[in-house]
């Protein structure tokens, strides 16, 4: 018989905090579930853990090392659950994370149900609590110009998102859960749970090299495809879309700046703040090093997560 819930766990060398991820499954108060350990080729002993469990955790070795993308994709497509929830390694929940989730969404007809997530440090020192005031309904407006949902507490109706054809896309480098919530969130209503039900531990504030080049290519493709998929949102919500594409000039500057081109990351951000006056502020901090990298700390920009969450939708 079929679980109610599928548990995505992508691996890759991530034996440290394997057992405390896996045991916040096992945990939880609910139990109706299976996992789906997808491991990325790792050359640790993180596959002789995962198999040191019982058959409700079912093991899949890659047969090559994929971007997350494509590895939660291929993850995704084995998955047997009518609702899917994924947990990283380095992550974990709260024992009645699934139970809250499952009695919120009974008896509802939801495509999506998030709820918050705590942020901490790899030492275990908080950084912030990262749960909305936003109640369940319709979410694409907010979406479209910001990123509402996180990883570690999000469930994801299966059914539709296979007949409306969402899935994790192989193009993304940097943001392929904010390209495939979005998609899915355009196809109904999201229910949401005020409260935090995990932790997501941040243990590098910073992406990668590669991975900040992309992120204004992952944008662009996300919205090409979400408006192609729902020609009906470009009228209706013209302003957030806006919004969206001010973004990929700002992530665009993050990039220029990055890489100590100050004067092309202010071209951009001239463009972004055009298109959404809330850039300006971040503009003017562009003509100074020392304020810009103080405000636009990783550290800094999480503390401030609210301000930058909103405003800036990043």
């Amino acid at each position: 018989m079929e679980p109610e819930v599928s548990i995505i766990i992508n691996c890759y060398n991530g034996a440290k905090y394997l057992r405390r991820c896996i045991g916040s499954i096992y945990s939880q108060t609910y139990q109706d579930w299976e996992i789906v350990f997808w491991d990325n080729r790792s050359t640790d002993n993180s596959s002789e853990i995962a198999r040191s469990y019982d058959t409700r955790l079912k093991y899949y070795l890659s047969d090559t090392h994929d971007n997350l993308g494509k590895a939660r994709r291929k993850a995704f497509e084995v998955a047997t659950g009518k609702w899917v929830a994924f947990l990283d390694v380095d992550d974990f929940w709260f024992p009645d994370k699934l139970e809250i989730q499952m009695n919120a969404i009974d008896g509802g007809s939801f495509v999506i149900c998030a709820s918050g997530v705590l942020e901490i440090l790899e030492n275990g020192g908080f950084i912030r609590n990262m749960t909305h005031t936003l109640q369940s309904g319709d979410w694409i407006k907010y979406q479209l110009s910001g990123n509402l949902f996180n990883m570690v507490t999000t469930l994801v109706n299966k059914k539709v998102a296979l007949t409306c054809g969402v899935s994790f896309n192989d193009e993304i480098i940097a943001s392929e859960e904010h390209n495939f919530f979005t998609r899915l969130c355009a196809k109904g209503d999201v229910c949401y749970v005020n409260r935090p039900l995990g932790v997501w531990q941040i243990g590098n504030y910073s992406l990668t090299t590669k991975a900040k080049e992309f992120l204004s290519q992952d944008l662009l493709i996300t919205l090409d495809q979400v408006l192609h998929e729902n020609p009906s949102l470009k009228e209706m919500y013209r302003h957030d879309i806006m919004k969206s594409y001010a973004k990929v000039h700002y992530l665009n500057a993050l990039w220029f700046m990055h890489c100590n081109n100050a004067k092309q990351a202010r071209s951009e951000l001239i463009k972004a703040a055009a298109k959404y006056n809330l850039y300006f502020p971040i503009l003017l901090l562009s003509f100074s090093r020392t304020l810009w990298n103080i405000f636009m700390d990783e550290r800094v920009k999480r503390r401030l997560g609210i301000i930058y969450h909103y405003l800036m939708g990043h």
